[in-house]
């Protein structure tokens, strides 16, 4: 899994980083929150504004895994806006 995140500096430029490509040995939702979280974890990432994702339903899991697992870290975390890709359905729309 490949985690890439985006932020704004403080002179509001954007910017996109890939901060590591993460082994996963299983495709269960709350073993992909806790690969996500020790991850962040070790950046010192704790906050988060938004969270993409596919439309695996793991994905659920996986979503509601981090928002707890972050809260148990007493982080500065309140809500989670979750934007579901819908790249392929865009691209059969297409043909």
């Amino acid at each position: 899994m490949c985690l890439t995140i985006h932020f704004i500096d403080k002179d509001w430029t954007i910017h996109k980083r890939i901060i590591n490509f993460c082994p996963i040995s299983s495709h269960g939702g709350v073993d992909i929150a806790s690969v996500i979280t020790k991850c962040l974890h070790d950046w010192g990432i704790d906050k988060v504004f938004t969270v993409t994702v596919d439309n695996a339903s793991s994905n659920n899991i996986a979503v509601k895994e981090f928002s707890k697992q972050f809260n148990k870290w007493g982080t500065k975390l309140r809500k989670i806006w979750i934007i579901w890709s819908n790249l392929d359905l865009v691209r059969d729309s297409h043909l």
